[in-house]
């Protein structure tokens, strides 16, 4: 097989997406949104990776809280305002060429797994600062009966005794029906 001409770029090897590769628009701004579409798997691999590569630093939760801090060093909190409201490009930037004391994970994280790291870390931010008005309708209205049952169910132990006795699929509909709280 012979070898490439020198300078030369393979089919599909060009890089052309800007905003994929490297985290900014044609105008040099940076992305304001991940260009890799959110799903379990993206958001799996990105806890995978950020479990690898930054909690040490950023800690569990991206509190700021990992174990660097014992040698001094203070990695900020992906939680402040000013983070939570960054662009996603900009993170990109941060992995790919490093900022301060953190280091550049250019050679250590692929393209794809920076962005499944910055997904997370979205993920992350939405759960350490997340308010009733994120959830979704239906969930709030399964949420307060699943509520309202437990209050049921705690009443009723409470009243009947014997946990063995009412701990029963039998128990629990009929504890249903007669309640109109949880109706």
């Amino acid at each position: 097989m012979r070898l490439p001409v020198s300078g030369t770029v393979s089919r599909g090897d060009l890089r052309e997406d800007v905003a994929y590769y490297v985290g900014k628009e044609k105008d040099g701004s940076f992305v304001k949104q991940s260009p890799v579409e959110v799903s379990r798997n993206v958001l799996y691999r990105g806890k995978e990776r950020y479990n690898i590569y930054c909690s040490s630093c950023h800690g569990g939760v991206g509190d700021g809280k990992g174990v660097i801090l014992n040698y001094g060093l203070i990695p900020p909190t992906f939680h402040s305002d000013r983070l939570r409201s960054i662009e996603d490009g900009y993170i990109y930037d941060v992995i790919t060429n490093g900022i301060r004391t953190m280091p550049s994970y250019r050679h250590s994280v692929p393209v794809q797994d920076r962005w499944a790291i910055i997904l997370y870390v979205r993920a992350l931010q939405r759960s350490q600062n997340a308010r009733v008005q994120d959830i979704p309708d239906d969930v709030k209205r399964s949420w307060w009966a699943s509520l309202a049952f437990l209050n049921l169910s705690s009443q009723y132990i409470r009243k009947h005794g014997d946990l063995e006795k009412i701990i029963t699929v039998e128990h629990f509909h009929d504890m249903g029906r007669r309640s109109e709280v949880f109706w």
